[in-house]
């Protein structure tokens, strides 16, 4: 995940704000960025320190659009295989088995753990991150996901609405299985499946606690968005 906001911080001056990194998190807390009111979204993989950034005044709440671990990984896989030449000589049982693979990537970021051993407190932590803090989205429901968002957020097109909700469709239809990673299909049951779930055994439990956080979530939205 990456993501370098320009941000008007003042009358004409424009800083580069990455809080997809510790560094820029800090960066963006000395510029008083929520108090220049000129970002909307932050987003980041660091949920804690992100979570620094804002104040009683300035508050907000968090958004995560979730995949199938699985799933996850092996795109992730098919995204190194172009830019890394030791992975992109794996077969993605050889990068199950390596110590390239992600290893509980959400319940990680979620409980302040990036490094180290997990146990199950830890997916208790991030369990408690999700219910009280978090709007979920699925990738299997993702129109209702991306509604729900606009929804509760207060999204809206309004520079030209007809042009605007096309250019979002098109968009999401050509990102959201990124193809042109050519990911590979994973079938449950084979040694591929068995060795990525164990790297993630903890971000399965935590994945289905969240479409079940996702269900629950139904009665914040009047119209459904199912």
């Amino acid at each position: 995940m990456q993501s370098i906001e320009v941000v008007q911080v003042g009358k004409g001056m424009f800083v580069n704000v990455d809080t997809t990194f510790l560094g820029g998190i800090e960066r963006a807390k000395e510029l008083k960025l929520l108090e220049s009111r000129r970002a909307d979204v932050l987003v980041s993989p660091y949920v804690f320190e992100t979570s620094t950034i804002f104040t009683p005044e300035h508050n907000g709440r968090m958004f995560a659009f979730m995949r199938h671990p699985i799933e996850r990984c092996a795109s992730i896989y098919a995204y190194k295989k172009t830019i890394d030449p030791e992975i992109a000589s794996m077969s993605l049982l050889d990068y199950a088995r390596s110590g390239r693979v992600e290893n509980n990537w959400m319940t990680r970021f979620l409980s302040n753990q990036l490094t180290g051993e997990l146990t199950f407190d830890h997916v208790v932590i991030a369990k408690e991150v999700l219910r009280t803090k978090c709007l979920i989205g699925l990738k299997e429901f993702l129109w209702a996901s991306i509604k729900r968002y606009e929804h509760f957020y207060d999204w809206s097109y309004t520079t030209d609405p007809a042009t605007q909700y096309e250019c979002r469709k098109k968009k999401l239809l050509e990102d959201i299985d990124l193809n042109e990673y050519e990911q590979p299909v994973v079938e449950e049951g084979t040694q591929e499946w068995t060795m990525l779930l164990w790297q993630n055994k903890f971000d399965m439990k935590l994945y289905k606690y969240a479409q079940e956080l996702f269900q629950e979530q139904l009665k914040l939205f009047p119209d459904g968005y199912q």
